[in-house]
């Protein structure tokens, strides 16, 4: 999949904002949401997301299910938020094709800690699930990441 940056500054210019215009022309200058979802950033963007809001997304299960009159085990209710979350998490990422330049691209653009820690958490929670495909998937973007960036000073 690659994708026309123009596009993405299209849907930031306002009036007259035509120093962007989209090569292919097609471009109706409206927001359309499912394309977008379908794209790199989004999808990696949203994997941060997920993993770094998966103690809140626990949290909101757990307070769901204590509200309600029934006894419930905790702890089992707290493992069924993480996974949601991390499994979730995977779907955004499981996508991720490093011989692709839009892929290439978007990890190389939001790399920072925190989606480095994402990656790592994530690789800390299928190891405990012995879920080792999807570690060695993780692990190829963070060696990628590794190659690729310059230390940080």
């Amino acid at each position: 999949m690659s994708m026309d940056i123009n596009r993405i500054f299209n849907l930031f210019n306002g009036e007259g904002g035509d120093q962007f215009k989209s090569k292919s022309g097609d471009f109706d200058g409206e927001f359309n949401f499912d394309e977008f979802k379908d794209t790199p950033p989004y999808q990696i963007g949203m994997f941060e997301k997920m993993i770094l809001n998966h103690i809140n997304v626990r949290n909101q299960v757990v307070k769901l299910f204590q509200k309600s009159n029934e006894e419930f085990n905790l702890h089992e209710i707290e493992k069924a938020g993480e996974f949601m979350a991390y499994n979730r998490a995977w779907e955004y990422i499981k996508g991720c094709d490093l011989d692709d330049q839009c892929w290439r691209e978007s990890l190389l653009l939001r790399d920072n800690k925190y989606f480095t820690s994402s990656l790592e958490s994530a690789i800390n929670y299928f190891e405990g699930y012995e879920e080792y495909e999807k570690c060695a998937f993780l692990n190829k973007i963070v060696l990628f990441l590794k190659d690729n960036l310059a230390p940080e000073s």
